[in-house]
């Protein structure tokens, strides 16, 4: 097995591998090598390393790492990512591949987190230099073949919710429709509208908000712009008498729908929107009966009690750190446990 590195504006010459490797390890939408790209060319600062493994078969891994401090990298990890932007192949880590790794960045290094693992899927044996910590716990919500199977497995107060919203609206004769938009023509409109929701909220008092001229909206913008060229993006809208009052950011694979962000109008707070436009998500991509149609739904971010209401599969994301000598992993053990 071979590394080499790159760097990070040579992302071009992995690209392939990285989707090799995506395809038949996880097969995440949010790793597929578009996504990366955007990442690297909206958030890099220029320093950061792309690190390569091969052998006579193919590619075994492939992330991009950051020095963080003295002997210290990390995976590359802007906010936006759900997951750390590394994968190796089999889903399996071993000494000797992260040894490797170790040895081919620059400098001395005496650990390297890889930050944000779905625990699902990587795994290592005992023998592997590596402590793990917690971080999220998330949700995976299987699309059911029949929402109204679905829907009565839920819990009677999350029924009643969403039924009083629909009861109320028709009593006072308010349309309620939910649209899925997967053209590039509409992504730029709608994520100004989605960073106006978040400005006039908690976000724009901290300062967090997207904003289609800040780095979060050009990365937003960029992203869905090349998901739909291959038609893997959904821009889903909640309107109530034809005004947008909620919008889901969405990305997807071959089976996968992943819902990156939510905002909603907080005027209509009272419709629950942003829940009521999951709802209908999952009830149009339940009644699609296709060979194509969508297995399941990622949250990705943390888990919430909504979540749980929608009997989401909650696993746990963590983070991994490698110790290229068993000494530095007691070091650092003692060093954890007497604070």
């Amino acid at each position: 097995m071979k590394w080499t590195t790159f760097p990070c504006n040579q992302f071009d010459k992995v690209s392939a591998h990285w989707d090799t490797l995506n395809q038949s390890a996880l097969q995440q939408p949010i790793l597929d090598s578009m996504f990366i790209k955007v990442c690297l060319d909206v958030f890099a600062k220029g320093d950061e390393v792309i690190a390569l493994c091969e052998d006579e078969t193919g590619p075994i891994s492939v992330g991009v790492f950051h020095k963080v401090g003295f002997g210290r990298y990390a995976t590359f990890q802007p906010s936006q990512a759900p997951l750390g932007l590394f994968l190796v192949r089999n889903n399996q880590l071993s000494n000797r591949l992260l040894k490797g790794l170790a040895a081919v960045l620059p400098g001395h290094v005496i650990l390297i987190d890889l930050l944000q693992q779905d625990s699902a899927f990587l795994s290592y044996d005992e023998e592997t230099n590596v402590l793990q910590s917690p971080y999220i716990i998330t949700g995976r919500l299987d699309v059911a073949q029949d929402f109204e199977l679905f829907f009565a497995s839920l819990g009677k107060n999350m029924r009643q919710n969403y039924n009083k919203v629909i009861n109320r609206c028709t009593r006072q004769h308010i349309e309620l429709e939910a649209q899925c938009l997967s053209s590039s023509e509409n992504i730029s409109e709608a994520i100004a509208l989605f960073g106006q929701f978040e400005s006039n909220g908690w976000k724009g008092q901290s300062g967090t908000a997207v904003n289609i001229n800040n780095d979060q909206g050009k990365f937003y913008q960029q992203l869905l712009q090349q998901y739909a060229k291959h038609d893997q993006a959904e821009i889903w809208r909640y309107q109530v008498d034809q005004q947008t009052v909620a919008i889901d950011l969405c990305i997807k694979s071959a089976d996968i729908l992943i819902i990156l962000k939510t905002a909603y109008n907080e005027e209509f707070k009272k419709l629950s929107p942003a829940l009521q436009l999951k709802f209908e998500i999952l009830k149009h991509h339940a009644a699609d009966t296709s060979a194509k149609r969508l297995k399941s739904v990622e949250f990705f971010g943390k888990a919430m009690e909504w979540h749980k209401r929608f009997n989401a599969v909650l696993r746990p994301i963590t983070h991994l750190t490698f110790f290229s000598q068993p000494l530095w992993r007691s070091l650092y053990r003692l060093i954890k446990f007497r604070k």
